[in-house]
């Protein structure tokens, strides 16, 4: 399932995708009857601070930041409090999207100058507290002159939280005897930063950014262990910039390289795999990582 590329014919601007987007939040926002169906089985809102307050009543407010700019408690909690998962797309009774809501809703928080940075200060400390110099095995600023290389590795900026998992990464492809090179840094992203908040020139820059850095090692292959920004890869960038590797979900990779990998031990356990959220209820992939 690896994919390329392809530059779109018609290239919308910022401006154009900015009016876009605003037309369908006004139709989205106005479709919503505020039901509380989506809140009432959301699995972060039920265990939350107001999971005993009517979920009619919560939504009511939430719609009312998102629409009218009006700040409440509840409303910014809840918007705050999603992780953008899409279990609630399943129930709403008007088919709609309810998560959109809850970006828009985190959008107005932005404008009202209430919304928390995109990375907080606690992730970064953790992320130092976690490794030594001497653990670090990415490249975070591109030689003059990089060697080329099969495959890039890009963990994604959200690897911040758990730079242990690079590591595993890491760690996998080299026992495949892989040429590779891991590219990781806060500089790096896929636009998530700017698209997620509809500032689409920042997601265009932070795109540029990142594809330029990866096209200097001239890959065959992008791998993407996290599965927004290989989201992001599939249903925005690749239709909009054209480069010349393909990515491919980390996962997905294994599974079509499993019989180069060498297994030496036997781990009688049972272990449960969680399936990315974005992976299984936006790309619709619910088969790779099973």
């Amino acid at each position: 399932m690896s994919e390329k590329g392809d530059r779109q014919k018609k290239f919308l601007s910022a401006e154009q995708r900015l009016a876009y987007v605003n037309k369908k939040k006004k139709e989205l926002l106005e479709s919503c009857t505020s039901c509380g169906s989506c809140l009432k089985h959301c699995p972060i809102f039920v265990q939350g601070k107001y999971k005993d307050r009517k979920p009619r009543k919560i939504m009511e407010k939430v719609l009312d930041l998102a629409k009218n700019d009006h700040y409440s408690e509840e409303a910014a909690y809840t918007v705050l409090t999603c992780t953008i998962c899409g279990e609630c797309t399943s129930y709403c009774p008007e088919k709609l999207i309810p998560l959109l809501i809850f970006r828009a809703g985190l959008e107005e928080l932005s404008h009202l100058g209430k919304a928390p940075p995109s990375t907080p200060d606690f992730t970064e400390s953790l992320s130092i507290v976690q490794l030594k110099p001497s653990d670090i095995k990415w490249i975070s600023t591109i030689p003059e002159e990089p060697e080329q290389v099969d495959i890039v590795l890009y963990p994604g900026c959200d690897s911040i939280r758990a730079p242990h998992e690079i590591l595993t990464h890491i760690d996998i492809l080299e026992k495949m005897n892989l040429n590779f090179v891991t590219l990781w840094g806060e500089e790096f992203c896929c636009g998530f930063k700017g698209y997620s908040v509809n500032d689409f020139e920042k997601g265009d820059k932070l795109a540029k950014t990142l594809i330029s850095a990866i096209e200097a090692f001239k890959p065959k292959i992008l791998l993407l262990p996290c599965g927004q920004c290989y989201f992001q890869f599939k249903r925005t960038l690749s239709r909009l910039f054209s480069f010349s590797f393909e990515f491919i979900y980390f996962p997905q990779f294994l599974l079509q390289n499993i019989d180069k990998i060498k297994f030496s031990n036997e781990i009688n356990k049972v272990i449960t795999y969680h399936d990315s959220c974005k992976i299984a209820r936006a790309v619709r992939d619910f088969d790779t990582t099973r």
